[in-house]
């Protein structure tokens, strides 16, 4: 699956290649910016003030709103799955902890949840986890509520809120479950669907239908290529 680059790619062409050290290449540069360089420029961002790297020369790098975020998401969902897998929460009740926990625990706590989890791709509701370089795997998933009648799998869930995922959760719609969208209401109807090991259908409301995102069923991939 192809990977695509996040705003470090904009870091690094801003960074000059005079900033860098002698004789150092941009891919090398971009191996080097890992978890130090996210280090570095989320205490920037904390402190309110610009990357002020000890080796570069020229006029510091600011820090943007959309890499603060990328970097909050990392560390965010990599909480919420430690909070899951480890500690045994419901992951109806992970992202209101992890929203908690990701000011307050140190960058090396982050580095080594990421080791722990053997280097997760995927959160508790199917959202990606940034890598430490802060790459992220690209998904070709649609949402439901645009989604024609055929067979799905679940891929991600949007928004924490407690009640949602408990509902999602009974319902059997979780990331990674299969299911059959039967038909589909007009006029912002309800959606009805037949759920894997569910013997009975169900319907979902349109505004439900429009935080979950799905693939196609390999079988149905198929039959369009055909």
């Amino acid at each position: 699956m192809k990977k695509e680059l996040s705003l470090i790619s904009n870091f690094l062409d801003a960074w000059d290649t005079d900033c860098a050290p002698a004789k150092e290449t941009r891919r090398h540069a971009a191996a080097r910016a890992g978890s130090t360089r996210i280090t570095l420029m989320w205490r920037a961002w904390q402190q309110g003030k610009e990357d002020h790297s000890p080796q570069c020369r020229k006029p510091a790098i600011k820090v943007t709103d959309a890499w603060v975020a990328t970097v909050s998401k990392r560390r965010r969902r990599l909480v919420e799955l430690f909070l899951q897998q480890i500690l045994g929460y419901g992951w109806g009740e992970v992202h209101e902890e992890a929203e908690r926990l990701e000011h307050v625990v140190s960058d090396t706590f982050i580095e080594r949840l990421d080791t722990l989890l053997n280097h997760p791709d995927k959160d508790p509701h199917g959202e990606a986890i940034p890598d430490a370089q802060g790459f992220r795997t690209a998904e070709d998933d649609v949402c439901l509520a645009e989604a024609g009648v055929g067979e799905y799998t679940i891929r991600r869930v949007t928004g924490g809120e407690p009640r949602f995922l408990a509902y999602l959760e009974k319902a059997k719609l979780v990331p990674g479950k299969k299911f059959v969208l039967l038909e589909k209401a007009p006029f912002q109807g309800p959606l009805k669907v037949l759920v894997s090991g569910i013997r009975t259908a169900n319907y979902i409301g349109l505004e439900a239908a429009k935080r979950i995102y799905v693939s196609q069923a390999q079988s149905q991939k198929k039959k369009l290529r055909n």
